[in-house]
């Protein structure tokens, strides 16, 4: 409670609510004391001036408000929102946008609520086929399920010209698809129609709508385009049922959140041997499980690779498998020649697919090309507007470029949207420390940990925030459980190395590196760019 509310303080420090209220009480009070004489010199009468102070009193809280709301800028005022969206028609991507909006399901059965989300999520996936078109990612608008908000109002936030929208009713072996693309601008229905047909149909359908579309946005499709929009992902509606389950359950990122994604995916698999895109799934459910799951890369990897390698056998044109691929190339790897030939064949297969971009920015920073990273994470940021770990990895690559400060504006704004997400407040307690303010720092890595659970990284980070505010007693501690911890469960190395280099210097760290480099840890990719380590190499 303690550190949500140190958050809260800082965040209206920052949003200049303190100098607001101070300005509008001086002059307030200015104007108060100053009323009455000239009002009384203009021989106006009394409740004149009283009723410019009541004024006065109730613009108060109404200042307050529009200075926690609004921020001015060079280009003006703009509301505080963290959406990063290209404008439809620039010169950087004139492609027509398109934006598909969660389809409604007008079946009685609760569990049909994933049929529709299948619908709505495999029409996506074959409009991102179309290279003529700019699809915004699944993570975007899946936050757009039940919102209530008017079509121009996403078009805006989303940064699109044009919206889908429609409902699925599925009864027994029947299904009604109902769909329509609309101009948010003009308030135009481009094309709209509906479908009734055997369930056993419903990827046709599907198909049927994401060529509907193309055609009304005038974006020609070469063969190779129209084959991919016309693939039918598996025969088996359960299989993808299960997939469909398995892309929700990864969006939590926590550790049970991705162990059920795994057992959706092997489920659907088990099902259909050959669902290439369940395979594709299943390897960056993996990777993600590296990292947020404390899992040991030397057992996790392996499975990274068999994962993307037989998507890649079954659908060479898979881009997703294409970029666990990369993954496994930066992480494990290390092969750099591999990672640019899978990012941009991924990238070539879809290009709005943000997870490639992410990956890409994460393997040029590393690199330490931070200005071509800041430019790849934007970028993703157009396709996935809404995406948090689009927002948490820009606010790292301006942390380790030597930007913090900026780095700061975006995670803070990224925390307001997503308070509940342990990584946005962990890389936002990190650039507090690289501008030195550990004070503001470690409030971040407390809620990191609340949100998060006893994971090694965030608890190392916690420790070094700790040692950071001089509270060294308490940082040993946590560098005493974690060593504790490693002798029963898998603690990467590299969260060792980092909390003893804080506490007692690099040499007495270096023996947890030369383990780090043994056990191929997550984090080894980063070291060379992380700021502090940089005097060392």
């Amino acid at each position: 409670m303690a550190s949500k509310l140190s958050i809260l303080l800082a965040e209206l420090k920052r949003r200049k609510v303190y100098r607001v209220a101070a300005i509008y009480a001086a002059v307030g009070v200015a104007i108060s004391l100053g009323v009455p004489d000239l009002f009384g010199a203009l021989l106006l009468p009394d409740w004149a001036a009283r009723l410019v102070i009541v004024l006065i009193i109730i613009g108060f809280p109404l200042a307050l408000v529009l200075a926690w709301a609004v921020e001015l800028t060079p280009e003006g005022l703009r509301l505080d929102r963290p959406a990063i969206a290209g404008e439809e028609g620039t010169p950087e991507d004139p492609r027509p946008s398109v934006a598909v909006l969660p389809f409604t399901s007008l079946s009685e059965e609760p569990e049909n609520e994933f049929f529709s989300v299948g619908v709505t999520d495999d029409i996506l996936t074959r409009l991102t086929a179309v290279g003529g078109l700019r699809v915004i990612s699944r993570t975007s608008v899946m936050r757009y399920r039940a919102a209530d908000k008017s079509i121009p109002e996403i078009a805006q936030e989303l940064g699109v010209r044009n919206i889908v929208e429609g409902s699925v009713r599925r009864a027994k072996n029947r299904v009604r698809v109902v769909a329509q693309l609309i101009d948010a601008k003009t308030d135009e229905h481009l094309w709209a129609d509906t479908y009734d047909r055997d369930l056993e149909d419903v990827f046709r359908v599907q198909t049927d709508v994401a060529e509907n579309i193309a055609h009304a946005l005038r974006a020609e499709l070469t063969t190779e385009e129209r084959d991919r929009v016309r693939r039918i992902p598996t025969e088996d509606l359960e299989a993808y049922d299960l997939f469909v389950r398995a892309v929700s359950a990864c969006q939590g990122m926590l550790p049970e959140d991705l162990a059920t994604a795994v057992e959706y995916c092997q489920e659907a698999i088990r099902l259909d041997p050959d669902f290439a895109q369940a395979y594709a799934m299943l390897a960056q459910c993996h990777v993600l499980s590296g990292f947020y799951a404390n899992q040991r890369p030397s057992d996790l990897f392996p499975k990274v690779r068999e994962a993307a390698s037989r998507a890649l056998e079954l659908d060479p044109q898979c881009g997703e498998a294409h970029t666990a691929m990369a993954v496994f190339k930066i992480q494990y790897e290390r092969d750099s020649e591999g990672i640019e030939e899978e990012l941009a064949r991924a990238l070539e297969l879809n290009p709005d697919d943000s997870f490639a971009y992410i990956w890409k920015g994460i393997y040029l920073m590393c690199r330490g090309h931070f200005t071509e990273a800041e430019g790849v994470m934007r970028q993703g940021l157009v396709s996935d507007p809404l995406s948090p770990l689009g927002h948490h990895d820009l606010g790292q690559v301006l942390a380790f470029g030597g930007r913090a400060d900026e780095a700061i504006q975006v995670l803070e704004s990224a925390v307001r949207h997503w308070p509940d997400l342990s990584l946005l407040h962990l890389w936002l307690g990190i650039s507090h420390l690289y501008v030195n303010e550990p004070e503001s720092a470690l409030p971040h890595f407390e809620t990191a940990v609340e949100l998060s659970g006893p994971l090694p990284f965030f608890d190392s980070t916690r420790g070094i925030g700790l040692a950071a505010v001089g509270r060294v007693a308490e940082a040993r501690e946590v560098l005493e459980d974690l060593e504790a911890r490693s002798r029963s469960e898998y603690v990467d190395p590299f969260n060792l190395f980092n909390l003893t280099a804080s506490l007692d210097g690099f040499d007495a760290a270096a023996p947890h590196l030369d383990e780090a480099l043994e056990a191929r840890s997550f984090f080894l990719p980063y070291l060379g760019v992380i700021p502090r380590y940089r005097p060392l190499h």
